[in-house]
């Protein structure tokens, strides 16, 4: 159910039919199941929606379903609201989505704004990686120029700090203690100072 006029058309309600009836019925079994259904579904539809009939202009079947014979005579008798056929119904929602995308706004959310400024803390690890062994300065935690921030594991067994370039506080650890970690990986977020 789509409420069309405002800019952008609003979806109001939606529903589907998940269990047409079987293929290896009559054929006049099978229309007369896939109307009961298409029926129950509107009636379902108009009442989540708490709409009333004469708040919907009119119906408009799509889908192969569509196609069905007798469907515009049992929705417009059994709902009261004018039916609107189309000449290919299969293609009515895909033609639809391509109009209407473009009219739809951006669907794109841009990050926020950092209020201070935050950069990755990363280092050169002899022998190109090791084993992080612990954090020694905590989130929220400052630190001066030369600190050091983390203790490795190196492959030959050797431990060692990793120091800080500059001054700032750990915003972030994004690798805990007690993994692997290779040159350039970013280890933490900080705020420079």
């Amino acid at each position: 159910m789509i409420r069309v006029g405002d800019d952008p058309p609003e979806i109001v309600a939606h529903a589907s039919i998940v269990d047409w009836p079987l293929d290896d019925s009559t054929a006049g079994d099978w229309s007369s199941a896939v109307l009961e259904l298409t029926m129950a579904s509107c009636r379902d539809l108009l009442a989540r929606s708490a709409l009333g009939r004469h708040q919907v202009d009119w119906v408009m079947p799509v889908g192969s379903g569509a196609r069905t014979p007798g469907l515009e005579a049992a929705l417009d008798r059994g709902l009261g609201i004018a039916v609107a056929m189309l000449d290919e119904p299969e293609l009515a929602v895909v033609r639809g989505a391509a109009l209407w995308l473009p009219r739809s706004g951006p669907r794109t959310v841009m990050a926020r704004p950092s209020l201070d400024r935050i950069v990755p803390l990363a280092f050169t690890i002899p022998g190109g990686s090791a084993q992080l062994l612990r954090w020694l300065v905590e989130p929220g935690q400052a630190y001066e120029v030369g600190a050091a921030v983390a203790r490795v594991r190196l492959g030959s067994g050797a431990v060692w700090d990793l120091t800080a370039r500059t001054g700032g506080t750990v915003d972030e650890v994004l690798v805990d203690g007690g993994r692997p970690i290779s040159s350039g990986v970013w280890l933490a977020l900080v705020r420079p100072r």
